[in-house]
């Protein structure tokens, strides 16, 4: 009796492709790798952008605070004037 098989074969090539996937395999990891490294250069730079930009506001903020305390009895003294 003559035996068939239709299963595909392994032959030879399979210790070339493993050689290879481990070759793309490093090779995606290193992307991965540049590619967080670049997102984290982005991310800190806008942070530190964001600091400073909340640092001019609340610089602005104390110096409005200030005005209005300065000037806060400025409506007091208008009405006096209005009354004498």
């Amino acid at each position: 009796m003559i035996r068939i098989n239709l299963l595909p074969q392994k032959r030879g090539s399979v210790a070339a492709t493993t050689a290879s996937g481990k070759v793309w395999g490093y090779a995606y990891l290193g992307a991965v790798s540049v590619w967080c490294l670049a997102l984290a250069f982005v991310y800190f730079g806008l942070v530190s952008d964001l600091e400073q930009a909340q640092a001019q506001n609340s610089e602005i903020e104390r110096q409005v605070a200030q005005v209005k305390e300065q000037s806060g009895n400025l409506e007091e003294l208008q009405k006096q004037l209005e009354q004498s």
